[in-house]
């Protein structure tokens, strides 16, 4: 089904098949080859956002302990590829700066530096050379644990609730970032404007 909650279907029914379908297309990718792809850890790691953004309409129901918990679960496996991801960031920018250093006749400094960051993307690579397993093994213990998350009496209040909190949440980060002007609080406001999209979506 797509990533909304349904007619047919309770909202704590809807809530557990949505984390489940994106836990399903992130084991999916995880069992599908051996290389950490650009592509395929591009698309684990945004089903595992959008799975964590699910999970977050549930928060009262679930309770504090058991949605820190389980956030905190699909958190983890996405920073299993958290290097490789950077690295690959990284190496991009480079390749960018590159085509622009081109055309002013200027590419010695930036040859070396795509060097070097090629190497350390090759080296992270292997280095998460066995992250699908982890992924995967992970990724499993979870999807057996949905069933069980206590979420029948979830009703529209509670829902209204979590994305008014979103909503409001994402405006003190739009005015953090008019404030200072940082890379983290770019980040911080980019996140959560992603957990709204998400919401709306779901909605």
């Amino acid at each position: 089904m797509n990533y909304q909650l349904g007619n047919k279907e309770t909202l704590g029914d809807g809530v557990r098949r949505i984390c489940r379908e994106q836990i399903d297309a992130a084991l999916g990718i995880s069992w599908n080859g051996s290389d950490p792809n650009h592509d395929a850890v591009h698309e684990l790691r945004k089903h595992l956002k959008k799975a964590r953004a699910a999970l977050r309409l549930g928060t009262k129901e679930l309770g504090t302990k058991l949605f820190r918990y389980e956030d905190r679960q699909l958190r983890d496996v996405g920073r299993l590829l958290s290097e490789i991801r950077d690295a690959e960031v990284r190496l991009q920018t480079i390749h960018q700066l590159h085509r622009l250093a081109h055309r002013r006749n200027d590419e010695a400094a930036l040859n070396e530096a795509e060097q070097l960051l090629d190497f350390e993307l090759v080296n992270f690579t292997e280095a998460f050379s066995d992250w699908r397993k982890k992924a995967s093994a992970e990724l499993q213990k979870i999807r057996e644990r949905i069933n069980d998350w206590p979420l029948d009496d979830l009703n529209c209040k509670k829902l209204r609730q979590v994305v008014q909190k979103s909503y409001k949440t994402g405006r003190r980060a739009l005015r953090q970032v008019a404030k200072d002007f940082t890379a983290e609080s770019f980040h911080a406001f980019r996140t959560q404007v992603k957990e709204l999209w998400y919401h709306l979506r779901i909605l």
